[in-house]
């Protein structure tokens, strides 16, 4: 072969799709239940598969698998964590991916009661490697993909949104609102803001001690950020900011001068400036 030739770029190999797309079906079948006779996964994926016609039933194993798991026992280790948060993320996957698209309601309620056993995750994994917390921000993306399949008002996502977000006890929960524009429209998302604006002020206004705040209007703060950048923004996190901090100190300052600029409104900073916003 001549040096040219060796040269030539090589011609791409044939995928793994192409090929087994070109097999007998009979063949393809001995293959699948050969492995799943050595294998547990593809034995419990192939059952999974012939209820996907019964989403029910579907359901129901992926809810079993989900009551198992907050009964046991066990602790992982930080070099277990990882495979942990792993075990977690591909069963959340698997109900987005084989039962959402059939029943999406269904769908919604388990990544509902994930989110709401956080603590059991958390608890019994060391999270230093964010793997737990990665898997509870997926869960929180998925039931706000699944939401948005169901049928259900839309005047009825924000109410739920603000309860799920107000008793995280981790701070793996915020994707809820970062991400809220997955689910919710402009509008609903101000009608969010809204509430937790109201909320705040009541709190506040309950505050005995002005020096010492209650934690919940830091956790309300944060939620208001989070509004923020789904909303693109960034008047929601100021005024939240300044409900609590009417003399905002320096870091308070420079936060909003970069939140102004990241939103490409360098004009709120001079807004800010004569104390108005907008």
């Amino acid at each position: 072969m001549d040096a040219a030739a060796e040269d030539m770029p090589k011609a791409p190999a044939e995928t793994l799709g192409a090929f087994l797309h070109r097999q007998e079906v009979a063949t393809l079948v001995d293959v699948l239940v050969e492995l799943a006779e050595v294998d547990e996964a593809v034995k419990d994926r192939l059952l999974r598969l012939q209820l996907s016609d019964r989403p029910e039933k579907l359901a129901a194993g992926f809810k079993k698998t989900l009551a198992a798991w907050q009964r046991s026992t066990r602790s992982y280790s930080y070099r277990e964590a990882p495979g942990y948060g792993r075990k977690l993320q591909t069963w959340l996957d698997q109900v987005a991916r084989e039962l959402v698209p059939k029943d999406p309601a269904a769908g919604l309620a388990l990544f509902e009661a994930f989110i709401e056993a956080d603590e059991q995750w958390f608890e019994h994994g060391d999270d230093s490697g964010a793997d737990i917390g990665d898997a509870v921000r997926s869960a929180c993306r998925h039931w706000l993909q699944a939401a948005a399949k169901c049928e259900t008002p839309a005047d009825v996502w924000p109410d739920r949104l603000m309860t799920l977000y107000l008793e995280d006890n981790y701070g793996a929960r915020e994707e809820l609102l970062r991400s809220a524009n997955l689910l919710l429209g402009q509008s609903a998302l101000r009608v969010l803001a809204d509430q937790f604006e109201s909320r705040m002020a009541n709190v506040l206004a309950g505050a005995s001690n002005l020096q010492r705040l209650p934690h919940e209007v830091f956790h309300l703060s944060a939620a208001l950020s989070l509004l923020s950048e789904a909303l693109g923004d960034p008047d929601v996190s100021v005024r939240a900011v300044l409900q609590y901090s009417p003399e905002p100190n320096e870091l308070q300052k420079q936060s909003f001068v970069e939140a102004y600029f990241d939103a490409d409104r360098p004009e709120g900073c001079a807004s800010m400036a004569r104390g108005r916003l907008g």
